[in-house]
């Protein structure tokens, strides 16, 4: 699943390596609600190549960095983007 994602935060960064310590402890239907809120589809393509989009995790906007852990996450299942 990893060769998927396109990471703009850094992940050797605590929301990198959070993020990924977080998606490794879930069980196959929470990854498959991630993926629907994320992607919004039931499952992942077969194959790496079948994608059309590589996940991009981004960090926190400003307004987000202020409201601490107030602030939820926003998906753009468009673009496969968290």
């Amino acid at each position: 699943m990893r060769e998927c994602f396109c990471v703009s935060v850094d992940v050797s960064a605590a929301n990198g390596r959070y993020f990924w310590e977080t998606m490794q402890g879930l069980s196959q239907d929470q990854l498959s609600q991630f993926v629907n809120f994320s992607y919004a589809r039931s499952r992942l393509p077969p194959s790496a190549d079948q994608f059309p989009h590589h996940f991009k995790l981004e960090g926190p906007t400003p307004a987000q960095e202020e409201e601490g852990d107030k602030a939820l996450p926003h998906a753009a299942t468009c673009f496969f983007k968290l």
